[in-house]
């Protein structure tokens, strides 16, 4: 039995979602362990009362403006832990101007060796009964209502993790910025009295992070509040590092269509999605006899070893990230023996008087292309019944 090679490579991406991610540096607010490394500055922190504040607190210790329309049940919820850092009326009764306002957390932190840093934080406003938060042409005073996170290293430009504004020259919640340019993005949503987790880049490596935390909320109407901030490190997105086909054989004469084996990655990121398509490069000349569908390569017409013995195909998997992977692989296509078509005589007259056992004519099979025959036969005349 013969067999046909089929030769084809593929190449695989993958994407890193699999890993955990576990914070190296943490500050729940709480009153011991926090924060977790480095320091936390804040020498603008006060708490006057309930309704001006910009320090630790509990939900004792702030009076938010939906407990006058819910009752007094209304308070942050969500928080890890029972503290975390609130914000209310941060110019403390002084004169409202840009810098009597904007208060500021510092923390300093150790990333060395550290790369793909996400900070990861809870963040909560708790005026969500009225259009509180004031920004541009809408703030009578000229001071914008607004929190922001941002972060230097090494003593670098100063730069934006995330923000959160009243839209623009409007009254209105505090809705996330990602373009940071001072103003809420509509399409978001706003911040609630909910604790929402919400993730900055932190761009570049150093040795020092120098991490703040601003507010700027110019009324006791206008509260926010921010707990269990995270530094994580996301590690980097590995190659694959194999692929396999569930099969390497295929008898000729099947079907158009058949399935020619299944594909499959192998990668250490976990939960990732293939999609294998045929892509033009080296090994690719025989692209066009096959198909993909799903992970199945198929053949799009029933082989036939004596008509073309190999082929060459390159494929593709991809997955929602970029990295990629290619092996080639050889695939035995079975030579089957085929059954014979037809029978042969090589002469069907015969004179009469002939002598007994003369020969009418030799037998022959007319078989398919691999048939093993069995050697001609001769056809004789029976001397006793005057037959063959």
């Amino acid at each position: 039995m013969k067999k046909i090679t089929l030769l084809f490579i593929t190449t695989c991406l993958c994407y890193m979602n699999g890993y955990a991610q576990t914070p190296f540096w943490s500050d729940s607010f709480e009153d011991t362990g926090s924060p977790s490394s480095g320091t936390r500055s804040a020498p603008s922190a006060f708490t006057t009362n309930t309704s001006r504040i910009f320090n630790i607190t509990n939900d004792a210790g702030v009076s938010i403006v939906g407990a006058g329309v819910v009752g007094n049940s209304y308070a942050y919820i969500g928080a890890d832990g029972t503290k975390f850092w609130a914000g209310e009326d941060t110019d403390n009764g002084q004169t409202i101007t840009a810098a009597n306002v904007l208060k500021t957390v510092t923390w300093t932190i150790n990333i060395s060796g550290k790369s793909n840093i996400k900070l990861k934080g809870l963040f909560a406003a708790g005026n969500t009964v009225g259009n509180a938060y004031e920004n541009g042409t809408a703030s009578s005073t000229g001071v914008f209502d607004y929190m922001s996170m941002q972060y230097r290293i090494d003593g670098g430009p100063l730069q934006n993790l995330l923000s959160f504004y009243p839209l623009a020259n409007l009254a209105s919640g505090l809705f996330p910025d990602n373009d940071f340019d001072g103003n809420g993005d509509l399409a978001t949503l706003p911040l609630s009295n909910i604790f929402t987790e919400f993730t900055g880049d932190v761009n570049g490596t150093g040795t020092t992070l120098t991490l703040y935390m601003n507010m700027s909320m110019t009324s006791s109407a206008e509260e926010v509040a921010v707990d269990n901030l995270r530094l994580v490190e996301v590690p980097l997105a590995s190659a694959p590092t194999d692929i396999a086909l569930s099969a390497t054989a295929i008898n000729e004469n099947v079907a158009a269509g058949s399935t020619v084996g299944v594909l499959s990655s192998v990668d250490l990121d976990l939960g990732n999605t293939f999609t294998y398509t045929l892509v033009s490069g080296t090994g690719s000349t025989d692209n066009a006899a096959f198909s993909i569908s799903g992970a199945n390569l198929q053949i799009l017409a029933s082989p036939d070893f004596e008509t073309k013995s190999s082929y060459s195909v390159r494929i593709r998997t991809a997955d929602q990230g970029g990295l990629s992977f290619e092996k080639a692989f050889t695939i035995n296509v079975n030579n089957l023996n085929e059954v014979p078509t037809d029978l042969a005589l090589s002469a069907t007259a015969i004179n009469e008087n002939v002598a007994a056992g003369s020969t009418v004519g030799v037998l022959s099979s007319v078989a398919g292309p691999t048939c093993r025959l069995p050697q001609a036969r001769i056809l004789k005349l029976n001397p006793h019944t005057q037959s063959v």
